[in-house]
């Protein structure tokens, strides 16, 4: 092995965008199955898990799919609590609060407005009426021993930016992200239940000359 030398890639070679403000389409939101999850260091057993997953405005300079828009994706515990990290993104992102429903059986829907036969009308919020809504993600640089970019921001869009076409369909799934979701558990190994009542889709969706995307 004398000539075998230690030359090659690193995981930091990987293209990342650039970090600051940028204009972004949302195209998927992916069933992200169930994770161990841990804060502060201690357990909190398997939670269920959801993907978001934007096309921003800026273009792959090398490799196979050179040109072409980056995606970016966001992970997040499916919740609906005031403190959740989804909430509070969705909240930044609309550009305001939820409303709430009580329902009977003891959980809470998050309510949007949509317009239907000239009257606005309240409904459960599902997270595939994210799909084609535009965005600001902020990006910043938030790896320890090596650069990772993320969104730890993300804003109403503002149409001083420019909007970004989408070039993914909307069930566009990246290899890499395939490869996670597949080695998860499809039900809460905790309860050894199968969760029907948290399907990330709802095809309730329907609705025409909405005025807001959610």
């Amino acid at each position: 092995m004398s000539n075998f030398e230690m030359t090659g890639k690193t995981t930091s070679d990987f293209e990342q965008p650039q970090t600051g403000m940028v204009p972004a389409v949302c195209i998927n939101v992916v069933d992200g199955r169930y994770a161990k999850t841990t804060y502060m260091g201690q357990d909190k057993g398997y939670q269920r898990k959801i993907f978001i997953l934007w096309e921003i405005a800026q273009r792959i300079k090398e490799g196979q799919f050179a040109g072409q828009h980056m995606v970016i994706a966001k992970e997040y515990t499916f919740a609906v609590g005031e403190r959740a990290n989804l909430r509070i993104d969705l909240e930044s992102w609309r550009g305001k609060k939820f409303e709430e429903r009580k329902n009977a059986d003891g959980t809470v829907s998050l309510l949007t407005e949509k317009k239907q036969n000239e009257q606005i009308i309240k409904k459960p919020f599902a997270v595939d009426m994210l799909i084609g809504a535009n965005c600001i993600l902020y990006l910043e640089d938030v790896g320890k021993n090596k650069i990772f970019i993320k969104p730890t921001k993300i804003m109403k869009f503002d149409d001083k930016y420019p909007v970004v076409n989408r070039e993914h369909d909307n069930n566009y799934i990246p290899d890499w992200l395939a490869r996670i979701i597949e080695t998860r558990p499809l039900s809460n190994p905790d309860t050894q239940q199968t969760q029907t009542n948290n399907e990330v889709n709802d095809n309730s969706t329907g609705f025409e000359d909405e005025e807001l995307p959610f």
